[in-house]
């Protein structure tokens, strides 16, 4: 099995379909304390979404191998109190989401904090292929759901989201011509 190693995303943009956006959204690319940050707007539940992809940083994984897992690395820190069953990420292709979201997890504290979310053989509940995950608009959206009601006051801070794929060479058949030649 091989790997690409960790890549920063080079595109991140924030779907707003809830009332609570992104902010600084492109500071999701390296790890610098500067964050892509959603904060307390006294609003009821949001489902905005900050949507991560490769874009200029694609992976450029060669055919006919096939894809056998994803891990997503992602630098968090929350000034505010969110239970561990609001944070979500799910991978997304072509501005969409694909697969299983993973639940459960939790922004930290304070202070920033590098999660690993994924194995090298998840495949997050997706039929991952070498074209989706080479391709541009491959990536990893996050979300919150505040099932409370409104956003804990401060602020969900996220500073750095890199993605690693393993591959492994595709399954081939074995074709042996049993014909003898007559010469």
């Amino acid at each position: 099995m091989a790997d690409t190693g960790f890549v920063s995303v080079a595109l991140a943009v924030n779907q707003n379909s809830g009332t609570d956006a992104w902010a600084g959204v492109t500071n999701v690319y390296s790890s610098n304390n500067a964050y892509a940050t959603m904060n307390d707007s006294a609003t009821a539940q949001t489902t905005d979404r900050l949507y991560c992809s490769m874009d200029t940083n694609a992976f450029t994984i060669p055919a006919p191998n096939v894809i056998v897992g994803i891990e997503v690395n992602w630098e968090r820190a929350t000034t505010c109190v969110i239970g561990p069953s609001d944070v979500r990420a799910q991978l997304m292709y072509n501005s969409g989401i694909i697969g299983t979201a993973k639940t459960g997890l939790s922004l930290g504290t304070a202070v920033d904090a590098v999660q690993t979310l994924g194995s090298p053989t998840d495949q997050w509940g997706a039929a991952l292929n070498v074209v989706g995950v080479n391709h541009a608009t491959f990536g990893v959206s996050f979300w919150m759901i505040f099932s409370g009601g409104e956003f804990p006051a401060g602020s969900a801070r996220i500073d750095h989201v890199q993605i690693k794929a393993y591959y492994a060479p595709s399954p081939s058949k074995f074709v042996h011509d049993y014909r003898q030649r007559r010469i």
